[in-house]
């Protein structure tokens, strides 16, 4: 197997401190990935979440899962915001 160019920088080692912590922080991650919730591909995940939090359809541990038949249910009701 040839081995690979890292360019500059120099190979990975197992004594390569990646992350300071040991748990990369999650909420961190949220707000680079989605920091504006109104931006295009936000706006309807933004939605789910509004609409979602107004009904109170939110469970504590609840998330949103991608390609749900539904975004929400409620009693007897499946909501799917579009």
């Amino acid at each position: 197997m040839p081995e690979r160019d890292y360019g500059s920088l120099p190979p990975p080692t197992p004594d390569v401190v990646v992350m300071e912590n040991d748990a990369p922080d999650v909420h961190a991650f949220q707000r680079w990935a989605m920091g504006n919730p109104v931006e295009n591909r936000n706006r309807g995940i933004f939605a789910e979440w509004l609409v979602g939090q107004a009904l109170g359809a939110i469970g504590p541990n609840e998330y949103r899962q991608e390609w749900a038949a539904w975004d929400h249910h409620i009693r007897r009701a499946m909501l799917k915001i579009i």
